[in-house]
């Protein structure tokens, strides 16, 4: 039985030509056709084909290198990618390796075809090229609509769209007016966004306003009617700023005092005088997963305190005793290194991100599995090699012998290389990361350079710490 993957993608959602469903039918009748059984379908709907991450994408070849499928199937090449060479050159890869065929629908693509390498090379640079050329058409017209004063993306809070310029939404610029007025008149960004929580006006993209959604608020141009591209404003000829609203909500000189009063506010205060918690930047609240933050108090316990309480809204995280979070993270991160084997991949990137082992002498852990795959390929040659020639089979007469022994003493030193790297390997010695005292006896800066190369993040919830490890 064939089993087949599909791979589905649209960059336009609403693209009716090749949408989602109509690749899926097309494909799926051509599966029907050849008796093939679809075991996994993986659809990217609104995204570009010149994305270099594209998790279904890498998922479809993970399901060939599985064997979870042995038929990869799309619509057409463009639908699979249009990054070119690049990604063509690692699908060509893993079909040879799995021995998996690929079939396309529209452009009737098959990699068992002797024209597939030569075709599938050709297509793909134009798919590329047609993205390109799109991209620079898009790019072309947006800057004649802003060299224009046309107004093209979404209206931020406050505003709605009409006719390409930006005009007072009834509903909400009063408010927004306000709470420049709040800002302007001295109040924080809390205290803004507290005022915003309470009033009807919600962020586009949230349910609630945070200091960060705030923050872009008051220092958004858009907010005095001008537009900025990449960062700056965007100006005429002469130099003045393009207007897209007719009555903006604020001035431009109160949104210029707005960005620098938020500039000061943000400036570094001098240079840090206290080590770092060992654990900033790792934990979150497992309740309403905002990060939790170390709060240092004079006479009493630190705390490690869930950060909600800033978005303006009653604090629902949790705030643990800090000394006592750490020493359950340590141990917890000191049981797994005293478990782990010593030819652990895992043990070995952390002894690689700490600076542990030589790594001139040693191999990544990552490399160890290519330097074993070469190190089989070259003792099976040599093996196949001496059986031809002591059989008499190959490598016949004065030149035959010629060639053997040329190649037979290459090979050698090849294999003895790869056996000196793994040996230097083995002889890593990784016992300084279960070390006690390593762990117990560093300062803060120390302690967290540990526990960084070690946890990805950790979780805390009432009743249970979860660590999450880097993998």
């Amino acid at each position: 039985m064939t089993r087949a993957t599909i791979l589905l993608r649209l960059s336009v959602e609403s693209d009716a030509s090749d949408s989602i469903d109509r690749q899926r039918d097309a494909v799926t009748n051509l599966a029907s056709s050849l008796g093939a059984t679809i075991v996994a379908e993986h659809a990217d709907s609104g995204v570009s084909g010149g994305r270099e991450s594209r998790p279904s994408f890498e998922a479809w070849l993970a399901d060939l290198e599985s064997g979870r499928a042995d038929l990869a199937m799309a619509y057409d090449l463009s639908r699979i990618s249009r990054r070119g060479l690049t990604d063509m050159a690692r699908l060509v890869d893993v079909l040879d390796r799995t021995g998996a065929r690929l079939l396309t629908v529209r452009d009737s693509l098959d990699s068992e075809s002797p024209a597939f390498r030569l075709v599938v090379g050709v297509l793909s640079e134009v798919a590329r090229a047609e993205r390109l050329a799109t991209r620079d058409r898009v790019m072309s017209r947006q800057a004649a609509d802003r060299a224009r004063g046309v107004f093209t993306r979404t209206a931020p809070v406050g505003y709605v769209k009409r006719d390409g310029k930006l005009v007072r939404d009834p509903d909400s610029w009063r408010t927004v007016r306000k709470a420049f007025d709040l800002y302007l008149g001295g109040g924080s960004m809390g205290e803004v966004t507290e005022f915003l929580n309470d009033s009807p006006v919600s962020p586009q993209r949230a349910e609630r306003w945070t200091v960060s959604s705030v923050s872009y608020l008051l220092k958004n141009p858009l907010m005095a009617g001008v537009l900025h591209h990449n960062g700056s404003l965007v100006r005429t000829a002469d130099g003045a700023a393009v207007v897209v609203c007719d009555k903006p909500i604020i001035s431009l000189s109160e949104h210029l005092e707005a960005v620098s009063r938020a500039g000061a506010n943000a400036a570094p205060r001098g240079p840090r005088t206290a080590a770092r918690y060992p654990l900033s930047g790792l934990t979150r609240c497992s309740l309403c997963g905002s990060p939790m933050v170390f709060n240092r108090r004079r006479g009493r316990a630190n705390r490690v305190t869930c950060a909600h309480r800033n978005a303006g809204v009653e604090c629902v995280g949790l705030s643990v005793n800090a000394d006592d979070l750490l020493g359950h993270v340590r141990g917890v991160v000191l049981a797994r290194l005293a478990a782990e084997p010593v030819e652990s991949l895992w043990l070995g990137d952390v002894a690689h991100r700490l600076g542990l082992v030589d790594e001139v002498a040693a191999l990544h852990p990552t490399e160890r599995t290519a330097v074993e795959h070469d190190l089989a390929d070259v003792t099976t040659r040599l093996a196949e090699m001496e059986d031809a020639y002591f059989s008499g089979t190959a490598f016949t007469g004065a030149e035959g012998r010629r060639r053997y022994t040329a190649l037979h003493e290459t090979l050698t030193a090849q294999r003895s290389t790869l056996e000196q790297r793994l040996g230097a390997a083995s002889a890593t010695n990784l016992t300084p990361l279960i070390d006690p005292d390593l762990w117990t006896d560093s300062d803060d800066e120390a302690l967290r350079g540990l526990l960084l190369a070690a946890v990805s993040s950790v979780s805390v919830g009432r009743e249970e710490v979860k660590v999450c490890w880097r993998e």
